[in-house]
């Protein structure tokens, strides 16, 4: 069984994914479109940048030609059921993707409609509601027969090789996805700027333990932890070694530590 795609949901391509799509074929085509179709989608919970694609299909790329006009701002053909009606006018943009979107929410859910603005769509009323789920479903219902009659026999045979209604928009969706790069986004950057190395005065070269100028009776092992400290350059004047017993003195240990933080 062929997958199917839910009218209802979060859109997947960016705004500029679908600009860049429709100016490959249509060099005038006006980019304040694709940003409402998202904009509009998302407050009613309506794949928006599939519903652009159904637009797509519907006007021949925004370059209309058929019954309904760009002025009209009709982009998915509500009302024009052939024979020269050119179907619904809308005065703005965004008016006609509301429609658009309401009449595709009619179809895909029984609930009412969010209350975020006044009803555009006029024939919501004709829609039986829920009964198209999945933009596949639309075939039939949205547009009769659904189907080429010229290529196939029945609605059945154009469905197992993928070419009804709604099929053919989830092909033109699925190969804008293919065919354009949505935007990586950029890299992260430290909040602060990093801090630099602090720049340390030059350190004393390790110097000899000196002449053995410790207190008779000093134990060896004091010996060799302070002889370690003057090989490390920590330590540099013997007179130290005198006072081994004794505690270094504050500016003393700053010395010595400074000097070990630099190692």
């Amino acid at each position: 069984m062929l997958a199917k795609h839910a009218i209802l949901g979060v859109a997947q391509a960016t705004a500029q994914q679908m600009i860049d799509y429709t100016l490959r074929i249509n060099p005038h085509f006006n980019p304040e479109i694709a940003r409402t179709f998202l904009a509009v989608g998302m407050n009613y919970g309506v794949r928006g940048d599939i519903a652009f694609c159904q637009s797509i299909h519907e006007t021949n790329w925004f370059r209309y030609g058929g019954d309904v006009r760009a002025d009209q701002n009709n982009f998915s053909g509500l009302g024009a059921t052939g024979g020269g009606a050119r179907g619904a006018s809308f005065p703005t943009i965004e008016a006609g993707v509301t429609a658009q979107i309401q009449h595709l929410y009619a179809y895909a859910s029984t609930n009412p409609l969010p209350n975020i603005g006044a009803l555009v769509d006029p024939r919501f009323h004709l829609v039986n509601r829920g009964s198209a789920p999945y933009w596949e479903d639309l075939g039939g219902k949205w547009a009769v027969p659904g189907y080429s009659k010229q290529k196939f026999a029945s609605f059945a045979q154009a469905y197992a090789v993928g070419e009804t209604y709604g099929q053919l928009i989830v092909a033109l969706y699925e190969r804008m996805l293919a065919t354009t790069v949505a935007p990586q986004p950029p890299s992260q950057q430290p909040e602060f700027p990093e801090t630099p190395a602090p720049t340390l005065p030059p350190q004393p070269d390790p110097v000899s333990p000196g002449p053995d100028l410790y207190p008779e009776g000093t134990p060896d092992w004091k010996k060799e932890a302070v002889d370690w400290m003057f090989e490390k350059g920590l330590l540099t004047n013997a007179e130290w070694k005198k006072g081994v017993d004794q505690p270094l003195p504050l500016w003393a240990e700053a010395v010595v530590l400074r000097r070990l933080m630099g190692k």
